[in-house]
């Protein structure tokens, strides 16, 4: 058998702070809310700061919105530098760096609330991301968002590294940001699967109609617009694309009946 891993001290003294909160959770909730300064989050949320579990920066993101009134947000993002943002124009989900930024935040408010030795790590792990940030283009910043979520799922799900250890979720990286990646690939799949079928649905039905109204004129083949007409050209009975009002099997039906 080999020898077990030596855990480095910091990870030592956050795995004895869960033990303690982990013997009565309740409990140890209820007394870190009480203290004056204790920063606001959702009581579910506080239940996986002090696990150590990954939390979910949209439910983070979404209580900051739905406690905010009409202001703009100043927030450091660190080394002197600080963004201003509107709070009313904000969304419930992560979907830009200056989203994360925010539940960022607030993540590391009560994680230094509850676990005051890491901060160092979690100074390495947001100067980290905002790099990657800054190296990638604002349309490609879901990749970052997307490999953040995933490098924190890993270090909650280990504790048995610090968020500094980025060696640690390197494939995570190369799988949601880099072009070869796993996830970036199949995410580009998926969208070229659906740009194709617009494609075809728009080959099956060309023009430009921009209404659910059918074209007459076309059914009387008196429409002089053709593929740029704005109705649709369609049959006025059945719709069907294939025929007009004249050669509709329907019509046909009802005078053989009668």
């Amino acid at each position: 058998m080999g020898a077990k891993p030596t855990l480095c001290p910091e990870v030592i003294e956050i795995c004895h702070l869960i033990q303690v909160y982990g013997k009565n959770i309740k409990k140890a909730k209820r007394d870190l809310c009480m203290l004056i300064d204790c920063p606001s989050l959702p009581e579910k949320l506080w239940t996986a700061i002090l696990q150590d579990d990954a939390v979910d920066f949209d439910e983070i993101f979404a209580s900051i919105n739905s406690a905010t009134i009409d202001k703009e947000i100043t927030v450091e993002i660190g080394e002197g530098v600080s963004i201003v943002l509107d709070s009313t124009k904000s969304s419930n989900k992560i979907t830009e760096h200056s989203h994360w930024v925010i539940a960022w935040q607030a993540y590391t408010e009560a994680v230094l609330f509850a676990f005051p030795s890491r901060g160092c790590e979690l100074n390495a792990y947001m100067r980290h991301v905002n790099k990657l940030f800054s190296v990638c283009h604002s349309s490609l910043h879901y990749r970052v968002i997307n490999y953040d979520h995933a490098a924190r799922i890993i270090i909650g799900s280990r504790h048995d590294i610090l968020f500094s250890d980025f060696h640690e979720f390197m494939h995570e990286k190369t799988a949601y940001i880099d072009s070869v990646g796993i996830a970036v690939v199949q995410g580009t799949t998926e969208a070229s699967k659906k740009v194709t079928a617009k494609s075809k649905l728009v080959s099956q039905n060309p023009g430009p109609a921009v209404s659910d109204e059918v074209c007459r004129n076309y059914n009387w083949g008196e429409c002089h617009f053709g593929n740029k007409c704005r109705r649709i050209h369609v049959c006025v009975i059945c719709r069907d694309p294939k025929h007009v009002i004249t050669r509709c099997p329907r019509i046909r039906n009802d005078k053989q009946s009668t």
